[in-house]
């Protein structure tokens, strides 16, 4: 157990010191992990996921940002094609502290305008994370600075539902993520925001 532990870790840390763009080695440590069984698929709701706090190197969210790319979807029509790759973590034990006091310092400090955590959630997002924030903040009825969202100056579920499109089935049903074990974050602490901002390059 302990020799198949350092192989992955060995792997991942091999993987992330070849000279080849940050995108080429994200890919090569998702493979690794994968191969090991370290990286598994589920089918996720957005209620049920936080933000990593090395998010956007540890800035978690740009909330008036998600409210504006929430905006640009809604006049568009939510749709799951437009969806990138979802990636997140299942939080550790010993980080769960951590992520849940930094999502709730997010909402705090933009004045409830991001989904407060419940509690329960048992998964930190590295990529998609503006997208599945916003639908959750959709979900609790959030408030939101963008007009044409705008329902007495808050987000209002079934209003924007009514547009049509895939809101109801993105909030009620969620979409396959792929999911990181949490011994991985336990074992290589840095691994999250290197994934994160190779993810991010990538959909730049």
């Amino acid at each position: 157990e302990a020799m198949a532990c350092t192989n992955w870790k060995q792997e991942v840390e091999r993987v992330m010191e070849v000279d080849s763009p940050i995108t080429t080695k994200a890919e090569g440590v998702l493979k690794v992990l994968e191969e090991h069984k370290m990286l598994y698929k589920l089918k996720l709701v957005p209620s049920q996921l936080l933000v990593h706090p090395q998010n956007r190197s540890g800035g978690l969210l740009n909330v008036a940002d998600m409210h504006a790319k929430g905006a640009a979807m809604h006049s568009i029509g939510f749709s799951f094609k437009k969806l990138s790759e979802s990636i997140a973590f299942e939080i550790p034990i010993s980080k769960k502290d951590l992520v849940f006091k930094a999502n709730q310092s997010l909402s705090d400090l933009n004045s409830n305008m991001v989904a407060r955590p419940s509690g329960t959630e048992r998964y930190a997002s590295i990529s998609t994370s503006h997208t599945t924030a916003f639908l959750k903040s959709v979900q609790q009825g959030c408030r939101t600075p963008e007009e044409e969202l705008s329902h007495n100056g808050f987000l209002n579920f079934e209003s924007m539902c009514g547009k049509g499109g895939d809101l109801r089935k993105m909030v009620e049903e969620g979409w396959t993520w792929s999911i990181i074990s949490p011994e991985v974050e336990e074992k290589l602490s840095g691994l999250p925001g290197f994934l994160q901002q190779a993810l991010n390059s990538h959909s730049a």
